[in-house]
């Protein structure tokens, strides 16, 4: 131990008038007596100042990256980048009100009304590239990605086009937006979005050896005498050419495995079967349902992954989870038999909607639609049933799919906009009895005569 490391240990951390030596302690204790811990951020850096680098080289914003405060306590400061850097800042936001924060319930992400200050065939031109190539989660991730395709993917002009926005920053809170290997994060667009109300000195800990280049013995100790975090666990599994034997190794000699250890154990072994057994159940049942979905979505062999686990681990998942799965697997005949009906029949007629838009725009409705079944494709509101309709690249088939039971949820004002708006036109103009330039022959057979009747009550 060098000099300036002494004096780190021998300073204490003081916090309203509280003394700390360990700087975990020293976050739980904001995080448990700040008025609001929400509004409360750590950012690790290589000198004691926070500010924007002008000259980052990152595919991304220009701005001051962090950790929310109750990601780091959550996970006793063992964070994915920059974590080993030598000064731990605790800041707070300045605007609060002008801080997006992206949370799985897609429902509650407004913001596009936010690029109202940009010409409309830009945003729309971003919207139609971005379609092609991204599969848009929230309006959240739209408003990311639009004003990133503006500024041309330039991260200086991408920071400008968010501030123009009047946002000072976001919060990801697991919806893996602003980065997919960080799915917890933030980022704020200027120096004046924050303030800095701690500064904490960490002593800087030994690079970890090649996994590779040291004996078992040398593994063993390691693993007993030193404090090792998850993200060490996966490197030594990232590097090790014989990933299941360090994976043994691990779950014998590591004094405690975490639900990360566990999760690390099983996404990096080639023989997961085997590394279940050696884990065992209940060191798997410590999984949460994050964890699970991350497993089942990143797993190449989702049957192999499923078999790990038992039907209740499973039945963990949320309905957002579900979604997630049911979204992003490409085999998604294989996704639904792996989750069950049990699962599938928690969607939300949100979750529903948004999956047949999606089955329609990849000309995939009948797959999705058995999948989903009539119960829950029956869950679907008024304005849902309305939107599907609208938006059907087959609208035959939507509707066929809806079925009349759903059909007849529409209100009149509904079947009006339907018939004013739907794409299939012909000779609307006489449907309607008025000068619109679409006819909707088609719709109107759909809608039937009952629908029609209420346009007029």
């Amino acid at each position: 131990m060098n000099f300036k490391q002494w004096l780190i240990l021998s300073e204490a951390i003081t916090v309203d008038g509280k003394e700390f030596r360990e700087p975990l302690n020293a976050l739980r204790h904001i995080q448990e007596t700040h008025p609001n811990p929400e509004n409360i951020f750590v950012t690790f850096t290589a000198i004691d100042k926070v500010g924007i680098n002008p000259k980052s080289g990152y595919d991304t914003p220009l701005g001051i990256y962090f950790y929310p405060l109750d990601y780091v306590v959550k996970n006793e400061m063992n964070v994915p980048f920059a974590g080993d850097k030598p000064y731990i800042n605790v800041c707070e936001f300045t605007r609060p009100d002008k801080i997006l924060h992206m949370n799985p319930d897609i429902e509650n992400q407004k913001g596009l009304e936010l690029l109202d200050i940009f010409p409309k065939e830009e945003v729309d031109a971003a919207i139609e590239s971005l379609e092609n190539n991204y599969e848009l989660r929230s309006n959240y991730s739209k408003l990311w990605l639009i004003t990133r395709e503006i500024a041309g993917n330039k991260p200086v002009l991408w920071n400008a086009n968010l501030r123009k926005c009047g946002i000072d920053g976001f919060v990801d809170h697991n919806t893996k937006t602003i980065h997919e290997s960080e799915p917890t994060q933030g980022v704020v667009f200027t120096g004046t979005a924050l303030r800095r109300i701690l500064v904490i000195p960490q002593i800087l800990r030994k690079p970890l050896p090649d996994i590779n280049k040291i004996t078992v013995h040398q593994i063993e100790n390691l693993l007993k005498n030193r404090n090792l975090f998850n993200t060490d666990i996966q490197k030594f599994l990232d590097d090790a050419k014989n990933k299941d034997e360090i994976a043994r190794i691990i779950i014998q000699y590591k004094p405690e495995l975490s639900n990360e250890d566990i999760y690390t154990l099983l996404y990096y072994a080639e023989n997961k079967d085997e590394i279940a057994r050696i884990l065992g159940s209940d060191n798997i049942n410590k999984l949460s349902n994050d964890d699970i979905y991350g497993l089942l979505r990143l797993t190449k062999n989702k049957d192999e992954m499923a078999g790990i686990f038992s039907s209740d681990n499973i039945n963990k998942l949320s309905d957002e989870n579900v979604f997630n799965l049911l979204i992003y697997t490409k085999n998604k005949g294989q996704m639904a038999r792996i989750l069950g009906p049990d699962n599938i029949n928690k969607l939300t007629a949100k979750n529903v909607s948004d999956l047949l838009e999606y089955a329609s725009r990849h000309k995939k409705m009948a797959e999705m639609a058995e999948i989903l079944g009539q119960e829950n494709i029956n869950k679907l509101t008024n304005s849902g049933v309305y939107n599907l309709l609208r938006n059907a690249y087959d609208i035959e088939e939507m509707a066929r799919i809806l079925g009349k039971e759903n059909i007849d949820k529409l209100s009149g004002n509904t079947v009006l906009g339907l018939l004013r708006y739907a794409s299939n036109k012909d000779q609307m103009a006489r449907i309607l009895g008025k000068g619109y330039a679409s006819n909707k022959d088609q719709m109107a057979r759909i809608l039937g005569k009952e629908n029609i009747e209420k346009i007029h009550k």
